[in-house]
């Protein structure tokens, strides 16, 4: 059985919140002698890892867009095939009526992001 500080903590953390999830997630990998992921990765390959996410349903969409577009998007400078993840987020935060259908948009975008985006 694996054991950490950092992982207990984990263990009983609320899923909305991402970032400190993902800083408890690195702690007790590295608490536990194993290569963090994503350690020095590039913000090319950060995006296809939020992307990833996404396409899995392993995160909230619009947390995982906003990642794509305010860490990636503009990064990146601002390339046309993350630009959709951008108006998701908008439209997301304008119109709290269509926030279902807009996550089902935003997993699709990553899932054909993740299709032709380049490693």
């Amino acid at each position: 059985m694996l054991d950490s500080p950092s992982l207990r903590v984990l263990a009983g953390a609320h899923r909305e919140e991402y970032d400190e999830n993902r800083s408890l997630f690195v702690a007790a990998m590295q608490e536990l002698g194993a290569d963090a992921p994503l350690a020095g990765a590039t913000t090319r390959e950060l995006v296809r890892f939020w992307a990833s996410e996404l396409a899995a349903e392993a995160v909230p969409p619009y947390e995982g867009a906003r990642r794509i577009w305010w860490r990636g998007w503009e990064t990146l400078g601002r390339p046309d095939e993350l630009t959709a993840f951008v108006g998701l987020v908008s439209q997301w935060e304008d119109h709290p009526e269509q926030r279902a259908e807009y996550e089902r948009e935003i997993v699709t975008a990553a899932r054909k992001l993740l299709a032709s985006y380049p490693t």
